[in-house]
Formats: C-alpha cells, structure tokens, sequence
C-alpha cells in the first residue's frame, strides 16, 4: 500500500509539472495589470543597470487569480547591503525562505513551495535605500488574465475573447465609468466592443490609472486616435506604445481639462499608456475614421521653441575664469515628472562679465558646497555628477555653462556668449576654513573652459540671491538659473526633463 501511494503521489507530481506554464511579468515602466502595490513605486530606472520599479518604502505586491503556484523567481536589486528583504507567501503559506539583499543588480531569487491556489503576495521590507524589481516569473497550472507569459494558449490574452470579431465601429465609441466603486484595484470596461482594462480607483465619476500603471485598450478594428477628458495630477508624464502624445502638465498642480491626454496616429488594435502619476477618465473618446481637429498648441502648449546650442559660439576658444565667492542652493528635486526624488546643489559664481553655473546632483555641505570629490560632467543623471547642459532658448538656459562677455544696459537689457558644458570633471576640496573649485570642461562646440574658485561657500537657501538677466529679443535672451529649485527646465507652457526631452 505504501509503495502505491508513493507511485501515485509521483504520477501526481509528473501530471501537475506537465501542467504548469511560467508567466513572466515586466516591472521595467510600469506596475503590470493584474499586480497591485501597497506603496507607490518611487519611479523606474531605464538607464544606467535599468533595475526596473523602484521602492524606497516597504510595500507588498499581490497577484490575485493564479492556481496552482509552485515556484516564484523575482529579479531584483538593492544598493544597499544586508538591510533589506523579500519574503513570498501563497494564500498565505510561506514560500522559500526569507532573502536578505546584498548589494548587487539584477539577481534572481527563487520560491518555491507546494503548488497552491490563492493570492500571491511577495513582501518588499526596506530599511534603507531602495529595493528594484524588474521581473517577476511565476510558475502555476492557470495564471491571471493580464499576464504576459509563453503558456496558455502561446500567451494570447484571454481577455480579449470578450470582444466580437465581426463587430461594426461607428466613426466613434465613447468609454464612461461603469458604476463600479473600488480602491487602487485591477479592473476591465467592455462598452462598444472596446475593452479598457488599468489599476486604480473607480468611482461613478471617473476611472483611474494608477501612478506607475498602465492603461490597456483594446478593439477587433484598428482605431487612429483617443482623447482622454478628465485630470491629471502634478508632475504627470505618460507614454505610449502606438501613436504620438500630448498631455497636460503642471509641475505643482493637477490639472483638469478636455482633453487632457491625446493620442493620435495610432493606427493598431490596441494602445497601451504607461502614467506615471495618476490619471482620472471622466471619458475616453476611440476614434475609428477620423480624428478630431484640435487645437494642441493652446491646449498642450505644443509650439512652444525646443533647447538648442545655437547660441554657444562656434568658434572654438580657451576661457579661463575666476572667482573668490561661490553661492550654493539644495533641495530634493522631482525628475521626470514622477515622485522619485534627486539631491540638486546649485552653484553659481559671479564677476562684472561673466558668470559661472553649475548643477550637482549631491547633497549641500558646509563649508565646501557639496562633499569634496571628482564630479563628472555628464548626461547619466547619476548621483555624484555634475549636470551636463542640454542648450537654450530664446529665453532661458539650461546649466551647467558660464556666460562670458555679459553687458549690462541702462535699460536693463543684456548681451553675453553662453557656452553649454557637457563634458569633463568638476573637483571640489576643502582649503583651510574655505574651498576650491576646479572646473576643467569642455563646450559643446569643443572650447576649454577652466574656472578656478578659491574662497567662500555662502549658502543662499535662505535667500532669493539670483536676479534674473532680463533681455530683449533682438539681442539678448532672459535668463532663469534658479527655476524654483526644479531640475525640469520650464520655457512657456513647455517642461522638459534632464535630457532635454519634451514632456509636455
């Protein structure tokens, strides 16, 4: 009796490994519908070792709709060592043991267990720093809809068999709330034989995706555009997979407008928008023949003039600057429009004729500004660099460069050579009770430019101590080195991130 128990248990065993199929879920952009996080994702890494979603608090991720669990593989990162950990449980029962995070990117932890039904919740516990998922692998008999795996029927969603492949389209469907009031949770709305599925709130009012989610829609007919009605919090950027798009920005407030999300030349079945701070859907207008005459300049502020290096010199030069005061400003900065947070040190210097401006992305230090060291210049938004320039306009430029040559006119007015910094180091160092700051760059039409800083640091957090170089169009640009303490550099209605990159 015994040795056919132990036969059937094995043929048991062999049958449920057949069975099972492995879905691979993407956290890179987004959290993946179907998941659902107890804390908002502080933003995700997509350079440098493009680690994925970012936690710098304690959160616990869950799967609901997977039978049969028997295995979870999570890539993951943290950087820090021995502080942070994960643990897995399947309807509550524990899987693998409790990992503890070395400092390390992009490695594959491994859970497994009895195959077991019910929701799968993969517990995050940071103390310090960050934690970083970028995949999350589960082994199951069934998994739920909004996978992304190679099992099933070849990884076709299912969800989609909810749609009629012979149906009709109008030149227009309207998606409304469906009435349904939930918190932060996964959901689907089938009108007009348009599928929308997100993670978020839904209220009578409106429908949300969630911060760092995405927004799925899907039809049997490829449709050319949409326009979103409804609102957007501060700081929102979103992208998409099909089509180009407009939104509205507000670096402090949300912003309520119709539209106030548009896409158009999408020319596909399906479109996936990837937010990352909150978007509410009052209504989502799919547009199947035409899409609407709108006027995206007044309502995305679309014409507004892109950053240049027009105005550097092209003549190439050696400039040797210095100075026997520095001023320096900190804050934490918002970057990308989302939540995630980067220590910024400003830090300007000044003469009669010229004028040096650098951004670091470290923290403030007494005495010296920010901490002695070596700091690249460079476009890597890394901690420990210094912020290489992305250009100007007709009205503002964007540091790290130096302005040379400055004329200050009875009316106001000025004139001055920029020259934008983009590569080369910048060292700082304490000397006695004071400081010395070494400059050695070069411009981005290839000039050298040196500056050499021996004296005081004055810290002018507490005061409004850049004044604004006001100019004339015809001979002179308006100069913002301060722009509120932001890193997004504001030209009009238009923000643009670190690289330079439009986001609104």
């Amino acid at each position: 009796m015994k040795k056919l128990f132990t036969l059937l248990f094995s043929m048991a065993l062999l049958i449920q490994a057949a069975m099972a199929e492995e879905v691979t879920y993407d956290f890179s952009t987004s959290i993946p519908q179907g998941w659902t996080s107890s804390a908002k994702p502080a933003g995700f890494e997509q350079t440098s070792n493009k680690r994925g979603c970012q936690f710098t608090q304690s959160t616990t991720l869950t799967l609901k709709g997977s039978t049969g669990i028997s295995k979870v593989e999570i890539l993951c990162s943290c950087n820090i060592d021995s502080k942070n950990t994960i643990a897995v449980t399947v309807d509550g029962k524990t899987f693998g043991k409790l990992e503890t995070l070395a400092k390390e990117a992009n490695v594959t932890k491994t859970f497994e267990g009895t195959a077991t039904d019910g929701d799968l919740n993969i517990s995050l516990t940071r103390n310090s720093k960050s934690i970083y998922i970028k995949q999350i692998k589960v082994t199951c008999a069934s998994h739920t809809e909004n996978g992304e795996g190679q099992g099933g029927d070849n990884g076709q969603d299912e969800a989609l068999n909810q749609l009629d492949a012979n149906y009709q389209y109008p030149d227009s469907v309207i998606i409304r709330p469906s009435g349904t009031a939930a918190f932060n949770q996964a959901y689907s709305i089938l009108q007009g034989n348009v599928l929308v599925r997100g993670t978020g709130t839904q209220s009578a009012e409106y429908f949300a995706c969630a911060a760092g989610n995405s927004l799925q829609i899907d039809a049997t007919q490829p449709f050319v555009a949409i326009s979103i009605n409804g609102s957007v919090k501060k700081n929102f950027t979103a992208d998409a997979d099909n089509g180009e798009i407009s939104y509205a920005y507000d670096s402090e407030n949300e912003v309520k407008q119709d539209p106030v999300v548009f896409v158009n030349n999408i020319n596909a079945k399906s479109l996936k928008l990837t937010c990352t701070a909150q978007l509410r859907c009052e209504e989502i207008i799919i547009y199947f023949k035409q899409a609407p005459d709108l006027d995206l300049d007044n309502l995305f502020g679309e014409d507004e003039e892109e950053l240049t290096f027009d105005y550097e010199p092209t003549e190439i030069t050696t400039l040797s600057l210095s100075y026997d005061t520095m001023y320096y400003f900190s804050d934490l900065v918002p970057i990308d429009g989302s939540d995630n947070t980067l220590p910024l040190t400003d830090m300007y210097m000044e003469k009669d004729d010229h004028f040096t401006y650098i951004s670091f992305i470290a923290e403030a230090n007494i005495g010296t500004g920010v901490a002695p060291g070596i700091y690249p210049i460079s476009y890597s938004c890394e901690p420990g660099t210094v912020v290489a320039s992305i250009g100007g306009n007709d009205t503002e430029d964007y540091p790290s460069y130096v302005l040379t040559d400055i004329i200050n006119y009875d009316d106001g007015t000025s004139a001055f050579n920029p020259y934008y910094l983009v590569s080369g180091t910048v060292t700082v160092s304490a000397q006695g009770s004071g400081l010395r700051i070494e400059v050695n760059a070069k411009s981005y039409n290839g000039s050298t430019i040196n500056v050499l800083c021996q004296g005081i640091a004055i810290d002018s957090n507490a005061a409004s101590a850049i004044t604004d170089i006001v100019t004339e169009p015809d001979n002179s640009r308006r100069v913002k080195v301060m722009s509120n303490g932001h890193i997004h550099v504001v030209q009009g209605q238009s923000k643009y991130d670190l690289l330079g990159r439009k986001i609104k």
